[in-house]
């Protein structure tokens, strides 16, 4: 007769298994930290106010991994403001994939209890849609994402 540790899931294979599909499930939010110019995630970098532009320049640029899924960019940049009626429509595609939607009021309202809380002085940046939101006190600004290819030589 032997006395199992784990009489609910029967033996340590079905432990092991179990443990793997949480990790996975608890890794597939909508907010990522690693870039891929193919996902359509947001990626969030912190970043200070004085080095936002709306002027059209690009102030914020990083490099990208080299993976299976990017084998042509090396880098991306942001910059190139949004204005009016599209910045807003770019500022509503984050909040609706962070899992925000809008209430009655008209404001914002998380619709389950993993939606990722949207937090001033950060840059979000979604490389497959080659758009960034800043989100600052007094609102936000949008902006332009170019993916800078490698260079052939």
């Amino acid at each position: 007769m032997s006395i199992s540790f784990f009489p609910i899931f029967g033996n340590m294979k079905n432990l092991l298994i179990l443990f793997a599909s949480i990790t996975i499930l608890m890794s597939c939010g909508p907010l990522s930290t690693t870039p891929s110019p193919t996902l359509d995630r947001w990626i969030e970098r912190t970043i200070p106010p004085s080095q936002v532009t709306s002027s059209g320049a690009m102030f914020f640029e990083e490099d990208l991994k080299k993976d299976i899924y990017n084998d042509s960019f090396v880098s991306y940049s942001v910059g190139g403001y949004i204005e009016g009626d599209d910045g807003k429509y770019w500022y509503n595609q984050l909040m609706q994939g962070l899992g925000w939607r809008t209430n009655l009021e008209g404001n914002w309202s998380a619709i389950n209890t993993n939606s990722t809380r949207v937090k001033n002085g950060y840059l979000y940046i979604n490389l497959k849609k080659r758009v960034a939101v800043y989100i600052r006190d007094e609102g936000f600004s949008a902006f332009r994402v170019k993916l800078n290819e490698k260079e052939t030589e």
